[in-house]
């Protein structure tokens, strides 16, 4: 298994790599997982009644084509780009649970995941932006043993990060991108916060996004 980069901090950019250059293959798995993690909800009346709610994480895979126009948002309301070529396995509400019975196997599970076959998108698709955020708002670096990973079909690693080193107040993440060239295609790793919160509908997220594409 190779593994190229780990743990960098948040805001930090990296110089794009090619996926043959890194000896990944054009099937790549971008999953999240954490662990069940209640937080203080927001307003005076619940920190003063001590509520709390559960926190939901999310992953999402935004395509861009040559004008830097998002063509397709693939996250929990939509499950797969049109051409099948990127798959999301699907929401998972709140992270493992603790007084759940399960085995060592299970607990290296992901939580959510998407497939992306980079062979079959169409050809109208040009970056495509991997971001990760907390549906509810709270910071990610809150959650429990959060953490996403980057691998390829064969268990080859192109990165991992844990939540833990992200800011206090990032909420969406931009984790990274990836760039049709030729035959091939670049990564390169952004983790950079992103300010707008839209959960329900990713359209302002998109926007921020947008502009800061090269």
């Amino acid at each position: 298994m190779t593994t190229y980069r780990s743990n960098q901090p948040a805001s930090i950019q990296t110089p794009s790599m090619s996926l043959k250059t890194m000896g990944l293959s054009n099937t790549l798995y971008f999953s999240m997982e954490f662990t069940y993690t209640k937080v203080q909800k927001k307003g005076f009346v619940n920190k003063f009644k001590k509520n709390k709610h559960p926190m939901d994480i999310d992953v999402a895979c935004l395509l861009f084509d040559y004008n830097k126009e998002c063509i397709e948002k693939i996250w929990y309301k939509k499950l797969r780009d049109s051409s099948e070529a990127i798959r999301h396995n699907g929401d998972d509400l709140h992270g493992h649970r603790p007084n759940k019975i399960i085995d060592n196997l299970d607990l290296r599970k992901d939580l959510e995941q998407i497939e992306l076959r980079l062979n079959k998108l169409k050809t109208d698709v040009q970056q495509i932006v991997l971001i990760v955020s907390s549906y509810t708002g709270d910071a990610l670096a809150k959650v429990k043993n959060g953490k996403i990973n980057l691998d390829d079909e064969n268990a080859n690693q192109a990165m991992t990060s844990i939540f833990s080193n992200l800011p206090n107040d990032c909420h969406t993440l931009w984790v990274a991108t990836i760039k049709r060239a030729n035959n091939d295609w670049l990564f390169e790793e952004i983790k950079k916060p992103i300010d707008s919160f839209d959960p329900k509908s990713l359209e302002k997220v998109v926007q921020e996004i947008s502009k800061k594409l090269t």
